[in-house]
């Protein structure tokens, strides 16, 4: 009533009405003028520390030590080069062999056109030469690799790197799964489904690492001369050799192509290859010392909301079992569960719709090779590197290990 009526006499205000409705304004203005450590206003009507003093968990912090990281903040993460695999597929080449560069060679033979002044020849026989920019075998061998398959030099084949752990971006806390969190397979508890979260990594400059792109080299390969350090010539193409013909309908036949010396190759022209390789421009003499969890946009991708949504639910559910809170635990393992059947069949369902795609492209494509077939043309075909029906075996490899994971951390606390 005294503080009722000082506003009276402060304010001017008439009616105990509005002294009222100041008083709660008052009040709501300074519960609001706090916030916990992972952004939620104390005092609010959603807050747990106003519902439930203390969890038993997180000791009222509403956050517990990341289980990844042990609180250290760093942890092994996998390397985005090799997808964890410490090796893979030499994107420039098949099974250490590059395409002849020379493009109507096919198969270490240059056809020429029936324009040419062969016409009659070709009619009877191909008019053709052997390619010399390939020394006809149709293909060359790969500079970047030897067999197909290339060791990853950022994590020195070992498939993972320390930094930053991804799981709680460098901060080595987690929220806390009882008083914050909450076990909704619909919702990611670590992000709010919003994908992204604050990068708590950059706080410290990061370390000098190796080049992701030239993997530390500093140069990467040519993209014209595919690091062989020369070029097809374009008026012979390839074989060192041209047709000709005298004016007035003179003597016609071949002769040695001057422009290249009858060798059917010129110097790369490129102006910053050298021996086949230029400057990388991702980074300064092959090191990068961008943040590896977000590259300095201060907004780390989610864990959970980049390929592996069960994984916080998981988490959590060994967490809690561990601390002996069975009931919630096995909440969280349930949505886990529950999340990965989802995560999973609606991955393999993707990769069934893209096979059917794929085997219709296949279609036209045979359709186009038959009628190049026709002009005595071959088309050249790549398959990729990773068929689809292996991706789909691999998903459902990756689905099989973790529901045997899921289930045996559920049977454990039976």
């Amino acid at each position: 009533m005294r503080f009722t009526r000082f506003l009276f006499a402060v304010v001017g205000l008439t009616s105990r009405a509005h002294a009222l409705l100041l008083i709660g304004l008052l009040c709501m203005t300074s519960g609001l003028g706090a916030s916990s450590a992972w952004g939620m206003p104390a005092g609010c009507p959603g807050d747990p520390k106003a519902q439930d003093p203390d969890c038993g968990l997180c000791s009222d912090s509403h956050a517990v030590e990341c289980t990844t990281c042990r609180g250290t903040r760093v942890a092994p993460l996998p390397c985005k080069s090799c997808d964890g695999e410490g090796r893979y597929d030499c994107q420039e080449c098949e099974k250490g062999k590059v395409d002849c560069l020379v493009g109507p060679c096919d198969g270490g033979k240059v056809t020429w056109g029936s324009s040419s002044l062969f016409r009659k020849k070709a009619e009877k026989k191909p008019d053709k030469d052997p390619c010399k920019f390939c020394k006809k075998r149709g293909t060359l061998k790969c500079k970047a690799c030897s067999s197909g398959k290339r060791r990853c030099n950022t994590c020195s084949g070992k498939g993972a790197v320390k930094a930053a752990c991804w799981d709680c971006v460098g901060s080595g806390e987690l929220p806390c799964p009882l008083c914050v969190a909450k076990p909704n397979p619909k919702l990611c508890p670590w992000s709010k489904s919003s994908s992204t979260l604050g990068c708590q990594a950059c706080t410290s400059p990061p370390k000098a690492r190796d080049c992701w792109v030239c993997e530390g080299e500093g140069a990467k390969l040519c993209t014209r001369c595919k690091g062989h350090d020369r070029r097809p010539c374009g008026e012979c193409g390839g074989t060192g050799r041209v047709r000709y013909q005298e004016m007035l309908g003179g003597k016609a036949g071949v002769r040695k192509h001057e422009a290249c010396d009858g060798k059917g190759q010129l110097d790369c022209h490129e102006l910053e290859c050298r021996k086949g390789a230029v400057k990388c421009e991702e980074c300064t003499e092959g090191q990068v010392s961008t943040c590896i969890l977000c590259s300095d946009t201060k907004q780390a991708h989610c864990r959970a909301c980049s390929g592996e949504p069960y994984r916080p639910f998981e988490v959590y559910g060994m967490l809690l079992s561990d601390k002996g809170f069975q009931d919630a635990a096995g909440e969280y393992l349930e949505c886990a569960r529950t999340v990965a059947q989802r995560h999973f069949s609606d991955k393999v369902s993707s990769l069934y719709e893209q096979q059917v795609e794929w085997e219709k492209a296949q279609v036209e494509i045979e359709e186009r090779a038959e009628s190049m077939a026709r002009l005595g043309l071959t088309l050249k075909r790549r398959a990729p590197k990773v068929s689809i029906e292996e991706k789909i075996k691999r998903a459902k490899q990756e689905a099989a290990r973790v529901s045997k994971r899921l289930a045996a951390a559920q049977a454990a606390l039976r």
